[in-house]
This record gives C-alpha cells, structure tokens and sequence, in this order.
C-alpha cells in the first residue's frame, strides 16, 4: 500500500476486560492435546495474534475469542467443546441485556457494525480502518434493501465530554 495512504494507529488497553460468550474448553478423553487442527483452523488468527500456547486452549477463551466454533468444528475427533461463560449472564440488567452490552463493546472496539461470519480481510481492514461500514448502494438506488433491512445512514458526530450516566425517562 502507498505511504501516503498509510495511517499509524496504536491499540489502547481496555478500561475494563470484556466478558466472552464462551468460556470453557474442555478436552476429553483421548485428545492428544496437539492443538493442530484448532491452531491451523481458527479464522480469526486468536493463537497467532496473542502468541498463545496451543497446548493451553483454555488461556484464548476471553474477548479475543470470536465464538466462531471452528476449533470445535475442526477437531478430527470431535473432542473439542466450548460452554457459556456465567460472567456473561451476568453482566446487564433487564434493559441492557448481555447481548446489548457485547455488542457495544464490539462497535466501540472496531467501529463495525456487528455481523458474523468469516468477515473481510482485505487490504483496507485491520489497525489504521475503521471498519465503518457504508451502503452507497442505499443511497444511489434506494430500493435495494441493506445488511439490516432499510435503514438511514447517519454521519453525524457527537462532540464534547461522555455523560457520567445515561439517565432515562
């Protein structure tokens, strides 16, 4: 890629440590422990990126892990399986749910929209993109429908300091 088009970015730690969906690998019974089939399938590269032993499954299963299932679904014995994390219960309340809370996390993290799937990852993804992801076919043929349905697309930005809590009524 052009120098000109390069973007110098640098990832800042998490205030707080996000809660995972999945939290257990378990290893049962006649698994060698080699982790080839885990550590050659995984998509999002979670051993590579973290440096991870592959001998110690249990050490990717935080926010680092997509739950794509692929390490369950590529292990050749089937021996390979992932629970939900109770931390992930409970986190929110009855108005934010689980479910809401990660998917903040998520937009906040990358500034994607959430989708699942393998995703894309060409030359304009990863550190320096911010993944914003905009329809124009939305806008030069508004009758095509989009990844959710209808949908506006906003530009707009808030400025200025965050509120200390979000207050409802």
């Amino acid at each position: 890629m052009p120098s000109k088009y390069r973007i110098e970015t640098s990832v800042v730690p998490h205030r707080l440590v996000p809660v995972s969906f999945s939290g257990v690998v378990a290893w049962e019974e006649g698994c060698l422990k080699c982790a080839r089939c885990a550590k050659r399938q995984c998509v999002y590269k979670v051993y590579e990126t973290r440096q991870l032993n592959p001998q110690e499954m249990r050490d990717s299963l935080d926010f680092a892990c997509k739950n794509c299932f692929r390490c369950v679904q590529s292990c050749p014995k089937g021996l390979i399986q992932k629970a939900q994390d109770p931390r992930f219960r409970s986190l929110g309340d009855s108005y934010f749910t689980p479910e809401i809370i990660t998917s903040l996390w998520y937009q906040a993290e990358t500034g994607r929209i959430p989708v699942s799937g393998a995703g894309y990852g060409g030359p304009f993804s990863g550190p320096g993109f911010d993944s914003m992801w905009t329809d124009m076919s939305e806008i030069v043929r508004p009758t095509r429908d989009g990844i959710h349905g209808r949908e506006y697309i906003s530009t707009a930005v808030d400025l200025g300091r965050k509120p200390m809590a979000l207050v409802f009524g």
